[in-house]
This record gives structure tokens, C-alpha cells and sequence, in this order.
């Protein structure tokens, strides 16, 4: 019988998460590379659902979906010693998904093959509801 790669390691924290994305990607790594390496962590799964689920509420109409969307992209602005904060990156896509989503409606100014590809990156690692809206999300903004 073989090994699992696990048998013997413990999960890292969080904290200890983000201190390897730093040390591994560098300060100035895009935020979609330090999303896609936070959420693809042991706990990843839990982690983006804990995000985007304190995100209830947020995202009931296109006005809130604006609002979400410029608060994390004034939080991406801030780039700490460890580089931009994945949770930021994470809200600003959600806001972005939902809008599209929910509204039929694009908030943002980045090039729309951009924000599809950003969405559908992220949307594999992400739990079921997340998963199927930041899809539809990544298609309608394509189409």
C-alpha cells in the first residue's frame, strides 16, 4: 500500500499560509497568482467559503455590488509587506461575479477576456454555490 503525501504533516495556519505565498511569490505577485495559491492551500475550500459567505447581503443589488467591489479594490491598494491580501482580491471577483451574474451587468473596467479568465481560474477552487455563479459569471461577461 502507498503513503499518503500527508501522513505526518499538520495543516499550516493561516497565518503561516500567507507567510509561504510571500516567501514563494514575492510582494509584488499579481493578486489573481496570490488568490489562486491561497485558495489551492490544505484549508483553501474553507477559507475562500468563510470570505465570500461574510459576504451575505452584499451583493443584493448592482448598488451593492459597486460598493463591494470599490472597497476591495481600496484594500488591494494597500500592499502590506506580505503583498496584496488575497481576501481583498477574492471580494473584489465576487462583486464583480455577482453583478454579472445577478444583474447582466459588468462593473468593472477590465478588459472582459480578463475578468472571465480571472473567474474562471478561481471558480474550480471554490465550494458549489460559489463555484456555479463565479462560472455563469465568467460566460455572460464573455458573451
Amino acid at each position: 500500500m502507498g503513503t499518503d503525501a500527508t501522513d505526518g504533516c499538520r495543516p499550516i495556519s493561516p497565518q503561516q499560509a500567507e507567510q509561504l505565498l510571500s516567501a514563494v511569490l514575492g510582494r509584488h505577485a499579481p493578486p489573481l497568482d496570490r488568490l489562486l495559491a491561497r485558495c489551492a492551500a490544505a484549508d483553501g475550500t474553507s477559507w475562500s467559503s468563510e470570505v465570500l459567505d461574510s459576504l451575505q447581503g452584499e451583493t443584493t443589488s448592482l448598488e451593492a455590488c459597486c460598493a463591494l467591489k470599490d472597497r476591495a479594490k481600496e484594500a488591494l491598494s494597500q500592499l502590506s509587506e506580505e503583498g496584496h491580501d488575497p481576501a481583498a482580491f477574492l471580494r473584489y471577483l465576487c462583486a464583480i461575479a455577482a453583478a454579472a451574474d445577478m444583474f447582466d451587468t459588468t462593473i468593472s473596467s477590465a478588459a472582459p477576456d480578463e475578468l472571465a479568465r480571472g473567474l474562471a481560474s478561481v471558480a474550480p477552487r471554490l465550494s458549489k454555490p460559489w463555484h456555479s455563479m463565479f462560472l455563469r459569471a465568467a460566460q455572460r461577461i464573455r458573451d
